[in-house]
């Protein structure tokens, strides 16, 4: 595992996600192009927690949905599949291959939370689309009410839940990214998060264990965000073989992708 990704993901006792509940991410980005510098989160005075005083619900509802184009294309870097060892049990394999000349920076602060299961997954099944070979989604949580709908905290280990249920949503968001199907041995990992504007657009690609087990199963993350100021979704543009890569966002529902695509 690379340095970068190991100071993205949390441990339970580690001195990030202790950082995280104590609301105390870095609000500087890196420098570099693509990076926008953040002003002071303009609240409006409503609760963070997405629910006003006479307690309706004032978070706003998308009215456009914007598509993600194109839909998959090849990763903008250099990819170098490793020799297979001959004895798979002694000898290392990189599973991390495939983000290897992925750049870590500019990026927005975001830590990856371990262990945290959803309350019911967006996937239907590629048995629902014939011609499909994965089916992509990403929620953009901005509210507890939100985070609790979709992600099951009573499972959760408690710091995990704590933490998690003591988010300030005033300057955090969280993203929520599912993916299918395939090996339950594969996973996401992210590298950067690059603050566009109106989104946050994630850069992550599919681990790739030298050998894997034979199930099909979705995969998910959750990533904890800095807010932008003019945050309106979250794009994730996820590598998931040596020559595609696919770009998918919050405001599409789930996105089936054939294999012609």
């Amino acid at each position: 595992m690379t340095d970068h990704t190991r100071r993205r993901v949390l441990t339970v006792a580690g001195v990030a996600w202790a950082g995280l509940a104590a609301g105390c991410l870095d609000e500087t980005n890196e420098p570099g192009s693509g990076s926008n510098d953040d002003d002071e989160t303009d609240t409006g005075g409503d609760d963070p927690n997405g629910d006003d005083e006479d307690g309706s619900d004032d978070s706003d509802e998308t009215t456009q949905t914007i598509d993600e184009a194109p839909r998959v294309d090849e990763p903008p870097y250099d990819i170098e599949r490793p020799d297979e060892p001959e004895d798979p049990e002694e000898d290392d394999w990189n599973e991390h291959y495939l983000g290897d000349g992925m750049a870590d920076e500019p990026s927005l602060e975001f830590e990856v939370v371990p262990q945290v299961g959803l309350v019911e997954s967006a996937l239907g099944g590629l048995y629902e689309d014939e011609e499909a070979t994965g089916e992509y989604r990403i929620a953009l949580l901005e509210s507890q009410r939100e985070l609790t709908d979709v992600l099951d905290l009573e499972l959760a280990d408690d710091e995990v839940r704590e933490t998690l249920e003591s988010l300030e949503f005033t300057d955090r968001v969280v993203a929520v990214v599912e993916s299918g199907w395939g090996s339950s041995s594969v996973y996401h990992q992210w590298v950067r998060a690059e603050d566009e504007g109106d989104h946050v657009h994630l850069h992550g690609y599919y681990t790739a264990p030298l050998v894997q087990t034979t199930d099909m199963a979705s995969r998910h993350s959750v990533l904890v965000l800095e807010r932008p100021d003019e945050l309106e979704f979250v794009r994730a543009s996820l590598t998931v073989d040596e020559e595609r890569r696919v770009h998918f966002n919050s405001t599409e529902g789930v996105v089936s992708v054939g294999e012609s695509e």
